[in-house]
C-alpha cells in the first residue's frame, strides 16, 4: 500500500462565505466531514488529518525572507489535508470522490507521498 495526501482547496470567495454560516450549518458541515473520514477509517485506509489555520508565514529566497500570510491575491485557500493508504492513484481518487468539499465548489488534490528514510 502506498500513502497519498489529499489536499483540500477552496476558492477564496467561497471561504469568505463559509465564515458567515450559522452554528447549525457549521455543525452539519462538521458532521459531513466526520462521516467521510469515519468511512475511510472503517476501511483501514485512513492515516491522519489536520485542518489548517487561515494564517501563517512564507519564507522565500536565499535570505529566507519571512512574509505573513495568507495573501489577498490568492485565488484558492488550502484548508487542510488527509493522509490515506491506497493501492494506487486510482483508488486514492475514488476515496477523494466522497469529500464534502466537492459539492460546495472546492477541489481535492491527490499526491503520492515518498517515504524518506532519514537517520534521526
Amino acid at each position: 500500500m502506498e500513502k497519498f495526501m489529499l489536499s483540500f482547496r477552496m476558492p477564496a470567495e467561497a471561504m469568505a462565505f463559509m465564515q458567515h454560516l450559522t452554528p447549525e450549518q457549521i455543525e452539519a458541515s462538521i458532521g459531513q466531514w466526520q462521516g467521510w473520514i469515519m468511512a475511510l477509517a472503517s476501511t483501514g485506509n485512513f492515516v491522519s488529518t489536520e485542518q489548517l489555520q487561515p494564517s501563517g508565514r512564507v519564507l522565500t529566497g536565499p535570505e529566507a525572507i519571512v512574509t505573513d500570510g495568507p495573501f489577498m491575491e490568492v485565488k484558492e485557500v488550502l484548508g487542510g489535508y488527509i493522509i490515506v493508504t491506497a493501492t494506487d492513484l486510482d483508488q486514492a481518487s475514488e476515496f477523494a470522490k466522497g469529500c464534502p468539499i466537492l459539492p460546495i465548489g472546492g477541489s481535492v488534490e491527490i499526491r503520492p507521498l515518498v517515504e524518506l528514510n532519514l537517520p534521526v
